[in-house]
């Protein structure tokens, strides 16, 4: 899959509590993805339902 969707689906899943820790994250470090961008794309996805 493109690493687009794998962030944007890390980005949604990121603002659902305890989500983010157990399946969000290890999910884009499971797809190769840079893990400090995952980290920084769920953090922001986290934050978003605040805004």
């Amino acid at each position: 899959m493109n690493d687009i969707y794998i962030l944007l689906i890390v980005f949604i899943m990121s603002a659902i509590p305890w989500v983010e820790i157990f399946f969000a994250i290890p999910l884009g470090i499971g797809f190769n993805i840079n893990p400090l961008l995952v980290g920084i794309v769920a953090f922001l996805g986290n934050l978003f339902p605040y805004f």
